[in-house]
Order: structure tokens, then C-alpha cells, then sequence
């Protein structure tokens, strides 16, 4: 894995914080990585507790892959793993506030009696967003983004040409 060529990216920090490259890639760099594929990524395409479960098993996962494969890992991808493990499984943690906690209980509900009505095509839809909503969810983001950047200003109207000098008559010509 070999998490310590990430640190050339944390030297510019080094001076302004006092802190050095090793330590910000080990405190940023799981978090990064654990927020685009726990936050953006299952919060975009999974439901609530779809979201919630691929963190759950990430978490689990990548702690099990340490432990496991100790003896083939670096001390610091060791920790870098860890705190990829760590991040994911206190996402988790969110489901304790209130907003969270009554979706998820719902989605939950009914996901449970999906699953023990054997009715799995429902599973699925519990776990994964279904096209529509994320389609809607990527045009309210688009459009909210639109309110936020100013829509570039009309080009301004060509200069009209002057107008043609009117034709001999054919008379003159001949």
C-alpha cells in the first residue's frame, strides 16, 4: 500500500502548521479517503441504511484485512487502515441522532420484513436508491448549484453592418 508516498502532498503544510508531512498524511489521508467512499459515494447511491450497512461492513472488513495481513503490511499502512476502519465504523455513529435515527428505523422496518418475506427484488430497493430518486436528487443538486454561480451574461448583440449601397440601375451600367 505504501501510504508514505502520499506525504510528498502534505510537505507545503509542513512549516505553516509545525507539523510534519508524515503526521498530516496520516490524519488527512483516511479521512479523505474514508469520506469520498462512506460519505459521497454509499450516501449518493445507498438509502439510509443501505449507507449504514456498506460502512458497517467496510469498517469490519478493512479491520479484519489488518489483522489479518499484519505480517504483509508496513506500521504505518497498518495505522493508515485502521483509521480507514475507524472512519467508516463511526459513520455508523450517526444513526444515534434524531433525524437519522427515526429513517433509519423506518427503512430498517421495512427492510426486515422484505427480507423475511423473502421478497428480495425489495431488499434490494431498500438497500439502493432506485434511478428516479437519484436523478431527482442529481437535478436538485444542480439546480441549487445554479443559485450559487451566476449565470454567464447574454454575449452583447452584434454591431449591425451598414447598409449596402443600393445597386446601379442597369440602365447606367450598359
Amino acid at each position: 500500500m505504501a501510504v508514505e508516498t502520499l506525504e510528498v502532498l502534505f510537505r507545503p503544510l509542513e512549516e505553516p502548521t509545525g507539523l510534519s508531512a508524515t503526521y498530516l498524511n496520516e490524519a488527512y489521508t483516511p479521512e479523505i479517503l474514508g469520506t469520498i467512499v462512506g460519505d459521497v459515494i454509499f450516501d449518493t447511491v445507498l438509502r439510509k441504511v443501505g449507507s449504514a450497512i456498506g460502512n458497517l461492513v467496510t469498517g469490519v472488513g478493512l479491520l479484519a484485512a489488518s489483522i489479518l495481513g499484519k505480517e504483509y503490511m508496513t506500521p504505518s499502512d497498518r495505522a493508515f487502515v485502521h483509521n480507514l476502519a475507524a472512519h467508516h465504523l463511526t459513520r455508523v455513529l450517526r444513526l444515534g441522532s434524531p433525524g437519522e435515527f427515526s429513517a433509519v428505523l423506518g427503512q430498517a422496518r421495512e427492510l426486515g420484513m422484505a427480507f423475511g418475506e423473502k421478497r428480495y427484488q425489495d431488499v434490494l430497493r431498500g438497500l439502493v436508491k432506485t434511478p428516479e430518486t437519484l436523478s431527482s436528487e442529481i437535478e436538485e443538486a444542480r439546480r441549487v448549484l445554479e443559485t450559487l454561480v451566476p449565470a454567464p451574461a447574454p454575449a452583447p448583440a452584434p454591431v449591425p453592418a451598414p447598409p449596402a449601397p443600393a445597386p446601379a440601375p442597369v440602365a447606367e451600367i450598359l
